[in-house]
């Protein structure tokens, strides 16, 4: 059978000098919690524990008490925080990676595009008065005539 514990902080009831804790054992009736005096042994001798109004209990030692639980979330947020810096150090690695593709793939049709303008202004200056450039439907540029018995076959 396991022991007891403490909720975080010290209680006192109205009017009583003695120290209380607040321990976890579930009470019935809602709004009573299960207490025991600090400087007694209630881990071992059940009797000297007893309900109170969880109303009528003071916390004696709030601001030690509320700066224990600002350093735990503020522990449990930093911990949040690495997990999403860890999270976004590996999206930007998979982003930086997805760039440098695009990059070189942009890189690779400036080149294609600037090859066939130099394709195109080639065919256009050796172009005799009566040619002319046209495209296929698979983009190859093709030479054309006027006259439709010049056309090769």
């Amino acid at each position: 059978m396991s022991l007891p514990t403490p909720r975080p902080g010290r209680y006192r009831e109205a009017g009583s000098p003695h120290t209380l804790l607040i321990l976890d054992i579930p009470v019935p009736v809602p709004g009573m919690v299960m207490v025991a005096r600090e400087d007694e042994p209630w881990e071992t001798q059940p009797e000297l524990r007893w309900r109170a109004w969880e109303a009528d209990l003071t916390l004696v030692d709030g601001e030690k008490t509320l700066r224990n639980l600002q350093a735990r979330l503020d522990r449990l947020a930093i911990e949040q925080l690495r997990a999403e810096v860890a999270r976004l150090d590996a999206e930007n690695h998979r982003l930086s990676f997805e760039l440098e593709e695009t990059e070189r793939e942009l890189r690779w049709a400036d080149d294609a595009a600037r090859m066939w303008q130099e394709d195109f202004q080639r065919l256009e200056e050796s172009l005799a008065p009566d040619q002319s450039i046209g495209l296929t439907k698979t983009g190859a540029l093709v030479l054309m005539t006027a006259n439709p018995e010049a056309r090769p076959s």
